[in-house]
């Protein structure tokens, strides 16, 4: 398991700042205890490999190539230069492109990868560095109770486990059958005693589940449409004492909302963050 070094990825990555304080340790100590490529699927497919040495040269040649593309270039000696870098350029592409080598790969080679990956039924498994910082700005204490919108291959709802330990309880609601079975055995393999802390639902995630609430903290997995998407649903879920409500929005945006007796106390928004669209009644 290469865990770890998929953990200082994520420590030294764009959410680095996330991750300076205890509760920012405890995270990635949850991060480096699930093993990603555990909730991959053993899907492969075909995909070349090139010589990195040659890559680099390509690369050289491109740089020295645009140093002397400028349009306003007159003189015939310094035209003739620019003739003899694009000649380069054009026998390292070739020569790089005539060595590339076709192998089979599979997706759990990339599990370790700070990116987002696909799973199945044309789903993705979110970046890791983007679950640890959800998991960070959640604020999770052991024992809390948690509701997960979009189950998708179960990692996120993995570290989840770990963080609120076996005190807690987490609800995780996905609307794609297949995907839910695929997660729920994922989970299961994985954490071998779930002893009720985990409770797998097949239905419409965007509307909560009224019926278990209330909760700690509510979170999305997939965005929703700012313009239709009805926050106070999901608010009214939340603990009276103290509850926050995550949820990402179509075009790359995270807003997280603070809530006490059910009136916003606070709101901080992310920006470049993008998940897959939510299907769902509220979405």
């Amino acid at each position: 398991m290469n865990n770890q070094r998929l953990v200082e990825k994520v420590r030294n990555g764009a959410f680095a700042a996330e991750f300076q304080d205890a509760l920012g340790e405890r995270v990635l100590d949850a991060l480096s205890k699930t093993d990603r490529a555990h909730f991959i699927p053993d899907n492969s497919f075909l995909g070349y490999l090139f010589d990195p040495n040659r890559i680099q040269v390509t690369k050289d040649n491109l740089e020295s190539f645009f140093q002397h593309t400028d349009i306003r270039i007159a003189d015939d000696s310094e035209k003739i230069v620019m003739y003899d870098k694009m000649d380069a350029l054009a026998d390292s592409v070739m020569y790089l492109i005539g060595t590339k080598l076709l192998v089979e790969l599979t997706l759990k080679a990339f599990a370790y990868d700070d990116r987002a990956l696909a799973t199945i039924c044309n789903q993705t498994t979110s970046q890791p560095s983007v679950v640890a910082m959800m998991c960070k700005q959640l604020e999770i204490d052991p024992g809390m109770k948690i509701l997960e919108i979009g189950t998708g291959a179960g990692y996120h709802a993995a570290v989840i486990l770990d963080l609120i330990g076996r005190s807690g309880r987490l609800i995780t609601v996905e609307t794609i059958k297949d995907i839910k079975e695929y997660a729920e055995e994922r989970i299961q393999s994985y954490l071998a005693d779930l002893d009720g802390s985990c409770r797998f639902v097949i239905g419409d995630g965007s509307l909560g589940v009224q019926e278990e609430s209330p909760f700690d903290r509510i979170y999305f997995t997939a965005a929703v449409n700012q313009d239709t998407f009805k926050p106070e649903i999901l608010s009214s879920q939340l603990k009276p004492e103290l509850g926050i409500l995550m949820y990402p929005v179509i075009h790359g945006l995270l807003i997280k909302r603070v809530y006490k007796e059910n009136q916003l106390m606070d709101e901080i928004k992310f920006n470049n963050i993008n998940f897959m669209s939510l299907v769902g009644q509220n979405s």
